[in-house]
């Protein structure tokens, strides 16, 4: 069957409740972090180990089911603490359907097999996309070499570097020297990586070829895998991922936001905030609610975003 594509260019966008009339290009309200954790039910961080289509039902509109499992519960454990061992999905308006058309909504997330993410799960209803800020409440978990140093890029591709002024800080990262890369770890569990720029690698697996089985090279092999065994006890960083972490910084001209910072400021966040948000933002709903039969499309919010300069100011 040939498949056909419809492209929805962004003719909807679902706005916090209220669907209002526009005829221009759909625009997101700008969500600083109070906001993106206020209005969260559910903040995780998981990765995608599944993504499968799946026909709603109720509507008969398609939906792309986003399978997160080794899940950590950063806000609103309680929704989902029956979950956590074995997963939650993520339901996206929008994928194949049965009859081999593929239904795109521009705009909306897509996450990637194998990628770690800190998701931010709207309360309330919602029926297009359970992501806080449409697109705005999502990063995705990067090592930047030294264990235990995740850092985090936002959908464009930009590192947090800090908040100010509940305002996130961030910064664009060179794409040809580092990029994201997955590779299996441990017993079935995924990790994420910084990739090296093609000369860089090159030349490394010339080194390797030149190297690896000539005797004076044993003692150089012998430290490595000790320095390994360290690193895993965690005692100390081996020197190669020290330098990885140094040249990420350098490229950044300052020191990124780490994953157990940024958690951090989220949990502070969140526990000055209560009384600011009302009870709605509170409930979690797992699945979408149907589009009534007599509406099968949402208009996008006429609310201009407040975009910020990444300086914060």
């Amino acid at each position: 069957m040939k498949m056909k594509s419809l492209a929805l260019i962004a003719t909807w966008v679902l706005a916090w409740g209220a669907a209002v009339p526009c005829t221009y290009a759909a625009t997101v309200p700008y969500r600083n972090l109070k906001q993106l954790v206020g209005e969260s039910a559910v903040i995780v961080l998981g990765t995608v180990t599944g993504i499968s289509y799946e026909t709603n039902e109720k509507d008969r509109q398609v939906y792309t089911k986003v399978r997160l499992q080794q899940l950590k519960a950063v806000k609103g454990e309680h929704h989902v603490k029956s979950r956590l061992a074995h997963g939650i999905t993520l339901s996206f308006w929008g994928g194949l359907s049965r009859d081999g058309t593929i239904l795109e909504v521009v705009g909306m997330p897509e996450l990637r097999l194998a990628h770690t993410y800190l998701v931010f799960l709207r309360g309330g209803k919602w029926t297009m996309n359970p992501i806080t800020g449409w697109h705005q409440g999502i990063f995705q978990a990067v090592s930047s070499g030294a264990k235990g140093s995740q850092i985090l890029l936002n959908l464009n591709g930009e590192v947090v570097m800090g908040v100010e002024n509940d305002r996130l800080l961030v910064k664009a990262l060179r794409k040809e020297r580092l990029q994201p890369k997955t590779e299996p770890v441990g017993e079935g569990g995924l990790k994420i990586e910084l990739r090296q720029s093609r000369q860089d690698l090159e030349q490394s697996a010339n080194d390797l070829k030149d190297s690896i089985y000539r005797e004076d090279r044993v003692a150089e092999l012998e430290k490595e895998d000790e320095e390994r065994e360290r690193e895993a006890k965690g005692e100390s960083p081996s020197s190669k991922r020290e330098e990885k972490q140094r040249m990420l910084e350098q490229m950044l001209s300052g020191k990124p936001m780490y994953l157990a910072e940024f958690i951090a400021a989220i949990q502070v966040i969140d526990r000055r905030g209560q009384q600011e948000f009302s009870q709605a933002y509170r409930v979690y709903q797992p699945e979408p609610t149907p589009l009534p039969k007599s509406q099968k499309s949402l208009s996008p919010p006429s609310v201009k975003p407040d975009t910020p300069r990444k300086d914060g100011k």
